[in-house]
């Protein structure tokens, strides 16, 4: 098949096989949330769509070995938990279990039935501080000082 991604080809040639130039292998794959991408065939796989130096870049959310990706293991210790709604259409972040945020498929773009993948990449970028900065700037002013208390508790 023409769109098929050869991966052991691209892991041999990139300099980075968890990086692939956008403009290389966008015909083979599709947006499915946000700068989220994956392969229109074979994987599973969720990619980001970056920005270096001008450059468009589709980054792997997971650990490349030679031809086999796998998906990187959360921390055990992370306070920060995504789970979609049962009908796909909304995300919820969670810290500690206190729901913090909610992304609606109507405003994020992600279809209905890859609300768990986006709750997986919602997850994940929960570990980035300007993500987290990013959503807090979005809540009531009530909502992110409580936050921000909760989230002081857990470093004392």
């Amino acid at each position: 098949m023409a769109n098929e991604l050869d991966w052991q080809a691209l892991v041999k040639t990139a300099d980075d096989p968890n990086r692939l130039v956008y403009e290389d292998v966008k015909s083979r794959f599709r947006k499915v949330a946000w700068d989220v991408y994956k392969p229109l065939t074979g994987s599973d796989m969720l990619w980001e769509l970056r920005d270096v130096e001008g450059e468009k870049f589709l980054f792997a959310l997971y650990d490349g070995d030679e031809a086999e990706l796998t998906v990187k293991s959360k921390t055990e210790t992370s306070p920060w938990t995504a789970i979609s709604s049962l009908a796909g259409e909304n995300v919820t972040l969670s810290w500690e279990g206190v729901p913090v945020y909610r992304f609606a498929n109507s405003e994020y773009k992600f279809k209905t039935s890859e609300a768990n993948d986006f709750a997986k990449f919602i997850q994940r970028k929960a570990s980035d501080e300007s993500f987290v900065e990013g959503i807090k700037a979005k809540m009531p002013e009530i909502k992110r000082k409580a936050l921000e208390k909760l989230m002081n508790q857990r470093e004392a």
